[in-house]
C-alpha cells in the first residue's frame, strides 16, 4: 500500500522595514495619460499591499528604489516595460515586459509586473525568505 503525502510550500519574504519606492507615471507612446495612470495606480497598490511605502511625485524622502518604464499602445492593446532601479547606485535590479490585449487587461499586467519587481527588490536588499508548509 502506497501512501501519498502532498505538501505545499509557500515562499514569502516581507519587505525590509522603512523602504520607500518612487512610482512615477510611465512614459507613454500612443497611450493616454489616463491609461498610464492605470499602470501607476496598479503598481502603487500592489507595492503598498506588500508593505512598501510608495511616493508618486518628487517628494524628498529617502528613496530605496524607483520604478521606471514605458507604456506603448499598439492597436487596441499595450506593451508595458517596467524596471526597478536601486536609488543609491543606479543599478537596474529587474526589467519586466508584459503585453495587455485591452485596457482591462492592463491593470492585471501592471500588478503582475509589480509583484516581480518587489521580489527583485527584496532579493537585492538581502531580505531572506520565510518558508511556510501547508
Amino acid at each position: 500500500m502506497l501512501l501519498a503525502l502532498a505538501v505545499s510550500v509557500v515562499v514569502a519574504a516581507p519587505p525590509a522595514q522603512g523602504l520607500t519606492i518612487r512610482v512615477p507615471r510611465p512614459s507613454s507612446f500612443g497611450a493616454t495619460a489616463a491609461e498610464a495612470e492605470v499602470v501607476q495606480r496598479a503598481v502603487t497598490t500592489e507595492l503598498e499591499g506588500e508593505g512598501y511605502a510608495v511616493v508618486t511625485g518628487p517628494e524628498d524622502k529617502r528613496i530605496a528604489a524607483i520604478v521606471s518604464g514605458t507604456l506603448t499602445k499598439v492597436g487596441a492593446g499595450f506593451i508595458l516595460n517596467l524596471s526597478i532601479i536601486r536609488h543609491r547606485d543606479g543599478r537596474v535590479l529587474d526589467q519586466v515586459r508584459e503585453e495587455a490585449r485591452s485596457l482591462g487587461d492592463l491593470e492585471r499586467a501592471s500588478t503582475d509586473i509589480a509583484r516581480q519587481l518587489a521580489a527583485a527588490l527584496r532579493l537585492a536588499m538581502g531580505v531572506r525568505a520565510r518558508l511556510k508548509v501547508r
